[in-house]
């Protein structure tokens, strides 16, 4: 697999989450108070994205500086090592950042624009948007 596949498959997978939570707001609030309540699936949603995040960035890591679109999905692999760090580590202000996501409509800006980078991804894992 190459950088613009991992790129298209996490466009595709940001899109798709982004149409399901701006047609179904509320269920983003549920869902994420349902995972930090339960220690087991606060604890997978964690670890998945850390490991995803450590494959992509061990397998594109030592040839990030030799095309952009490897940099692109060293990017990406970092966002979700990170993503799971924190929520390994920052359990705390996880829930309590959760707490704070009362507004059943609070999700539609921020699901907007991961649906615009979730398009943007795509479009240059398919090469219409070309990168260098």
């Amino acid at each position: 697999m190459d950088a613009l596949s991992v790129t298209f498959i996490t466009g595709v997978f940001a899109a798709s989450c982004a149409i399901k939570f701006i047609h179904e707001p509320g269920s983003l609030t549920e869902i994420m108070k349902a995972a930090v309540k339960n220690p087991a699936i606060s604890v997978l949603s964690a670890i998945l994205p850390l490991i995803l995040g450590l494959i992509i960035v061990v397998s594109f890591g030592p040839s990030f500086m030799l095309t952009r679109a490897d940099a692109l999905a060293v990017i990406i692999g970092a966002f979700l090592v990170a993503n799971g760090l924190f929520r390994l580590w920052a359990v705390k202000m996880w829930r309590a950042l959760v707490d704070k996501m009362s507004d059943k409509k609070a999700p539609h800006f921020p699901m907007s624009l991961m649906l615009i980078v979730g398009i943007v991804l795509m479009l240059i894992g398919v090469g219409v948007i070309p990168i260098g």
